[in-house]
């Protein structure tokens, strides 16, 4: 079984998508890679690299201390297994046992953190699913109007700019 932990030197990152790299694990703790979290960039774009990159290298689990909500959902919609550790450090037999070593098994989105910038974005009409071929309704817009794409204002079919906006940078 493949395992991803978010570093930052030798010690796992305080939060999934701002470690600056992520190793990759095999099932007796040798480390198969490392490489540069691509969540660091900006926009949603990084984050969809990051979950691509983990779904291309076949990781089953995912060990963090602090993952937000909207990515914790996506990790378990990727069926992969998420544990959390209150430490920075990780030991290898932890892998075959992660209870034993106090690593709590993250099983529904709601244990995530709370994203303050996705509730900020869907406040204000805001989207990141990045489904642009189609409208979108907002429910919190003022006016009973369809705001359309999260990169567009009321009442436009397909700004010139759209694509441009960091929403869009997928």
């Amino acid at each position: 079984m493949i395992t991803a932990i978010p570093m930052k030197s030798d010690r796992i990152s305080g939060h999934f998508t701002k470690a600056p790299e992520m190793i990759l694990l095999d099932g007796s703790g040798h480390m198969l890679e490392r490489f540069a979290n691509p969540a660091l960039e900006s926009g949603c774009s990084g984050k969809e690299k990051l979950l691509e990159i983990l779904a291309e290298k076949k990781v089953e689990r995912v060990v963090v201390r602090h993952i937000g909500e909207q990515m914790l959902g996506k990790l378990l919609q990727s069926n992969m297994l998420v544990f959390q550790t209150n430490g920075p450090r990780f030991v290898n037999e932890a892998l075959s046992r992660p209870e034993a070593f106090g690593m709590l098994p993250l099983t529904k989105a709601e244990q995530g953190r709370e994203s303050v910038n996705h509730t900020k974005k869907m406040a204000e009409g805001g989207c990141c699913g990045h489904e642009h071929h189609h409208d979108h309704e907002h429910q919190n817009d003022a006016s009973d109007e369809p705001r359309g794409h999260c990169c567009q204002g009321k009442g436009e079919s397909q700004a010139p700019a759209h694509g441009k906006h960091r929403c869009c940078q997928h």
